[in-house]
C-alpha cells in the first residue's frame, strides 16, 4: 500500500518516524532535492534506492528475512507548482509547471514505482508529505498503486494548542523555577484561546521570539529569564503562517488576564473590554453579543473539544445552538462599520483578514475568481478566523438591476464564486471555522442571494448615533483633551449633533478641529501649549466647518 499524508500545517521528520516505527527501516527523501538534481540533470532514482538499500542492508529479523521499509518523500508541493493555486484540474496544474518541475515529477513517479516494485529488499511503504491539497496533486501521483490514500491534518484545536504551548514553554528558562509547572500551565491556558489558527510552527516561533526578547534584555546569556510580558508580546504580533502576506489584523491581546489572577475572563468581560473604545450603540452591541459572539465562543471552546471530554452544561449545549456563518454591517458612511468589525474580531479572539475589492479584481480572465477562492482556502487553513469584506457592494452587485456587465460579466462570476465559497464554509457539519463579516452603505445594491440565512444571515444596522451615543463618543474623544468645563457642555453639543445627523466620523473630526483651533489660538497669542484649553467657541467653529463641508 502507498499512502500520501497531505497536510498544510505540520512537517513529519524521519527521526520522529524512526521513534514511532522502530521495527521498520525508515528513510527520507525531499522532493526539493529531486527538483534541484533535475535542474542539474544529475538525479537517478536507482542511485537513491541503492543508497537506501545499502543503509539498511543489515535490517533483517532472526530468520534472515528483510524488514519492511518506509520511504518518506517530503515537500511534494515543490514539484506541482504554486501550492496556493486554486484550480483543481490537473491539466491546468501541469500547464503551469516548468520543464524542470515536470522532470522532477516524472522522477518522483519512477522512484515510487521502483520502491514499491522492489520486493527483493523487503516491502516498501511510501509516505508523501505535502502542503498542497489532494485535488492539486497531478494524476500521475494521485492514483491507485502510488499515493492512493490521503490523511489530512487540520489546524490544532484549542486543547491541542494548549498542549503544544505546554511543551514549548517548558523549554524556556523561566524566572519562577519553583512553580514552573503551574506557571507554564497558567500561561498555556491564557495563550491557547488567543492563538486561533496558529499551527505548531507558529507556537514554536512565539516561544522563540519570547526567548530572544528576554535574551536581549539580560546582561549575560546565562541570566536570561523569560517573563509573561515577553510571551504575551510575541503572541500578539504572531500571524498564522497560512495568512502570511495578507492584510491581517492580529487578535488583540488587550483581553489577556493579568497573570496574578486565577482564571481568564469570561465571554461577557472580554466582549465589554474589546468594545470599550467603541462608544454608543448599546442595542447593536447586545445584538452582536447575543447572535454572534456567544454562539461562536461556545463552538470555539467546546465544539473543538472531544465530545467525551466535554462536560458543558450551558444553555448553548442544551439547545444545540449553531453558529452564524456571516454578519452584514450596513448603514450610512462614517458610522464605524469597519471599526465595529475590528472590535468584533477582538472580542472573539480571532485574527481578522481584511479583503478589499481592489485586491480581488484581476485583469486576466478567471483571475478574480481564482484570487477569491485562494482567499477562502487560506482562511479555512487558518481557521478559526474572520474574513472581513469592506465595501461588499463593489463585489456582490445585485443581478436584478438589469445591467449586462453585472449579469454576464466578471461581476456575475465573482458573485457566483463568493456564493459557492460561502456555501463551502457551512458544509462538512459546520466545522469550517470561518466567519464572514461584510460592511456596506448600499444595502439595496447587494444581491439577495447573499442575504439569506446560511450566508450573511445576521444584519446589523448602524445608523446615525442618537444623543446618548454621541455623548459617549464625545467623552471618549475628549478624555485626554484639556477642555473648559464652564464653556463646553457635552450634553448640549450632543443634542446639536443629533439634530444635524452627524456621523461618528463627523464627531471625531469636530473634536480634532476644535483642538487644532485652540492650538492655533495659543500659537497666535504666544502662549505655551501647556496652558492649552479648548473652549466652547472652538467646538462651535469646528461644528460650522464640518456642517459646511457636509453640504
Amino acid at each position: 500500500m502507498v499512502v500520501a499524508i497531505l497536510t498544510l500545517y505540520f512537517s513529519l521528520k524521519a527521526s520522529w518516524l524512526e521513534q514511532k516505527l522502530s521495527p521498520i527501516n525508515v528513510s527520507s527523501v525531499s522532493a526539493k532535492d529531486i527538483l534541484l538534481d533535475e535542474v542539474s540533470s544529475s538525479f537517478d532514482q536507482s542511485r537513491v534506492l541503492d543508497q537506501i538499500n545499502l543503509q539498511y542492508q543489515c535490517g533483517s529479523d532472526n530468520n534472515g528475512t528483510c524488514l519492511d521499509r518506509l520511504l518518506t518523500i517530503d515537500d511534494l508541493d515543490a514539484i506541482i507548482g504554486n501550492s496556493d493555486e486554486t484550480d483543481n484540474t490537473s491539466a491546468t496544474i501541469s500547464s503551469n509547471m516548468e520543464s524542470e518541475q515536470l522532470r522532477a515529477l516524472n522522477a518522483v513517479v519512477k522512484l515510487v514505482d521502483a520502491a514499491v516494485n522492489d520486493t527483493v529488499n523487503g516491502r516498501c511503504f511510501v509516505l508523501g508529505i505535502s502542503r498542497a491539497s489532494w485535488a492539486q496533486l497531478p494524476l500521475q501521483l494521485a492514483r491507485v498503486g502510488r499515493f492512493e490514500k490521503v490523511v489530512t491534518m487540520s489546524s490544532p484545536t484549542l486543547g491541542q494548542r494548549r498542549d503544544i504551548f505546554n511543551y514549548w514553554l517548558s523549554t524556556l528558562p523561566l524566572l519562577d523555577t519553583e512553580n514552573k509547572e503551574s506557571t507554564i500551565s497558567q500561561w498555556a491556558n491564557l495563550l491557547a484561546p488567543r492563538t486561533a489558527g496558529c499551527v505548531a510552527a507558529d507556537i514554536r516561533r512565539i516561544c522563540a521570539d519570547a526567548l530572544a526578547s528576554a535574551a536581549a534584555r539580560a546582561p549575560r546569556i546565562e541570566d536570561t529569564d523569560v517573563k509573561w510580558e515577553d510571551v504575551k508580546d510575541a503572541a500578539r504580533t504572531c500571524v498564522p503562517s497560512q495568512l502570511a502576506s495578507m492584510d491581517v489584523i492580529p487578535a488583540s491581546s488587550a483581553d489577556y488576564l493579568g497573570i496574578n489572577n486565577d482564571q481568564p475572563m469570561d465571554t461577557k468581560q472580554e466582549f465589554e473590554l474589546a468594545w470599550k473604545d467603541f462608544g454608543g450603540y448599546t442595542a447593536e452591541k447586545k445584538q452582536l453579543y447575543r447572535t454572534v459572539v456567544r454562539p461562536w465562543k461556545y463552538h470555539i471552546t467546546e465544539a473543538t473539544t472531544d465530545a467525551k471530554q466535554s462536560t458543558s452544561s450551558s444553555i448553548e449545549a442544551a439547545l444545540g445552538m449553531s453558529k452564524p456563518s456571516g454578519v452584514l454591517l450596513h448603514g450610512p458612511p462614517g458610522v464605524g462599520k469597519t471599526m465595529a468589525a475590528m472590535c468584533l474580531a477582538s472580542s472573539m479572539g480571532l485574527h481578522c483578514v481584511k479583503v478589499r475589492a481592489s485586491e480581488v479584481f484581476n485583469q486576466w480572465l478567471g483571475g478574480s475568481e481564482a484570487t477569491l477562492r485562494s482567499i477562502f482556502a487560506r482562511a479555512r487553513a487558518a481557521s478559526p478566523c474572520i474574513l472581513f469584506f469592506d465595501e461588499l457592494d463593489a463585489l456582490a452587485t445585485n443581478r436584478e438591476g438589469g445591467d449586462s456587465d453585472v449579469t454576464s460579466g466578471v461581476q456575475s462570476r465573482i458573485l457566483t464564486t463568493l456564493l459557492n465559497e460561502m456555501d463551502g464554509i457551512t458544509n462538512a457539519g459546520g466545522k469550517q471555522g470561518v466567519l464572514v463579516v461584510a460592511a456596506t452603505n448600499r444595502l439595496d445594491s447587494i444581491d439577495a442571494a447573499l442575504l439569506r440565512p446560511g450566508r450573511l444571515e445576521e444584519h446589523i444596522l448602524l445608523s446615525y448615533p442618537d444623543s446618548s451615543s454621541i455623548h459617549e463618543i464625545l467623552k471618549l474623544q475628549t478624555i485626554n483633551m484639556p477642555i473648559d468645563n464652564e464653556s463646553v457642555n457635552l450634553i448640549e453639543l450632543s443634542d446639536r449633533l443629533e439634530k444635524s445627523q452627524a456621523s461618528c466620523a463627523d464627531i471625531e473630526g469636530i473634536c480634532r478641529d476644535a483642538c487644532l483651533i485652540a492650538m492655533r489660538r495659543c500659537s497666535e497669542r504666544g502662549t505655551q501649549l501647556d496652558n492649552l484649553c479648548v473652549m466652547g467657541t472652538d467646538f462651535d467653529t469646528a461644528f460650522r466647518r464640518i456642517k459646511r463641508n457636509a453640504t
